[in-house]
């Protein structure tokens, strides 16, 4: 994932590492804005990967003190879609909070 920020419009683009940087509004060149990833990526990602082990765990070694909140089919669905829930929230948060930071960072050549 790369941001990209349009110098003509002051939009700023999340595009794939493959994709041309292009703005998505103007379709002009548009140029790569390093931001470092904010607290709430890290969190989602956490979220997720803590998710995965909370349900596979039990799974593999009986005992474990939570087997009973992944015993069946349906509980496990339930925590799966509350985990995944609660990590695209968050890494969504992220993604709001950077393209934030790119236009601050940008604001003062905008205005020159």
């Amino acid at each position: 994932m790369k941001l990209v920020y349009c110098g003509n419009c002051h939009h700023v683009s999340m595009k794939s590492r493959v994709e041309r940087n292009r703005c998505e509004r103007c379709g002009r060149e548009a140029e790569v804005a390093h931001v470092p990833y904010p607290w709430q990526i890290v969190v989602g990602w956490s979220v997720v990967l803590g998710g995965a082990l909370f349900l596979l765990i039990p799974y593999f070694w009986d005992g474990t003190p939570w087997s009973g909140l992944t015993a069946t089919v349906g509980l496990r669905l339930v925590w799966l879609v509350l985990f995944l829930g609660i990590g695209y929230y968050f890494s969504n948060w992220g993604v709001r909070v950077m393209k934030e930071r790119v236009l601050a960072a940008r604001a003062p050549e905008a205005s020159s």
